[in-house]
């Protein structure tokens, strides 16, 4: 079994971010290899909620799929609204990605 669960991070609007902010950037066996969103703002809050307890910092993209092209992510949380959601959601299955 895995120390540390290597995520990818979609979606980080007032849900996903409460979310991070609240409990995945302070579990100890997670870690954020990358995180996405369309909005810029949003994605640097993301990155900067991670690098405050110390994480290091994720790769950032605007594009979910290159998330589901990274051989070292495991799993796959989708936090966005939900058009779009169903779509990502078994893109990221068919990746392989726990989701």
């Amino acid at each position: 079994m895995k120390e540390k669960i290597k995520i990818g991070y979609i979606g980080l609007g007032r849900r996903g971010a409460g979310v991070m902010e609240s409990s995945i950037r302070h579990m100890n066996d997670v870690e954020v290899v990358a995180i996405c969103d369309t909005y810029l703002p949003a994605m640097e809050k993301g990155k900067e909620l991670l690098l405050e307890v110390g994480r290091p910092e994720p790769i950032m993209t605007t594009d979910y799929k290159e998330i589901l092209a990274m051989e070292e992510i495991d799993a796959v949380f989708i936090m966005i609204g939900w058009n779009g959601r169903v779509e990502m959601a078994i893109d990221s299955m068919k990746a392989g990605k726990y989701t």
